[in-house]
């Protein structure tokens, strides 16, 4: 199934992924099939796999916020507290940028 939480990602403290996490390890439901080489010189990793691939970025610019993340918060948030979280995270951000 699409939401299948297929490994694991190691989030790095001090990060919001890892406060949205709430915890250093957990597991996701990455299926992708592209991963990133190079991370731009305006973002931080902030979460990796065991094999080492990029699972999550943000941007070091306090003023703005951004996270990406490889796997798919989408699929399954309903039974799933950190997609939960991290679509929470969004929305708080969008309505502060909106006013």
């Amino acid at each position: 199934p699409d939401d299948y939480k297929s490994h694991s990602v190691e989030i790095k403290t001090g990060s919001v992924l890892f406060s949205l996490a709430g915890q250093l390890k957990t597991k996701v439901n990455s299926y992708h099939h592209q991963a990133i080489r190079t991370v731009a010189p305006l973002l931080e990793a902030v979460a990796s796999a065991p094999d080492g691939i990029v699972e999550a970025v943000e941007l070091k610019d306090p003023e703005h916020s951004v996270l990406a993340v490889q796997w798919h918060p989408e699929i399954g948030w309903e039974r799933d507290e950190f997609s939960q979280r991290i679509f929470s995270w969004f929305v708080e951000k969008a309505r502060g940028a909106a006013t």
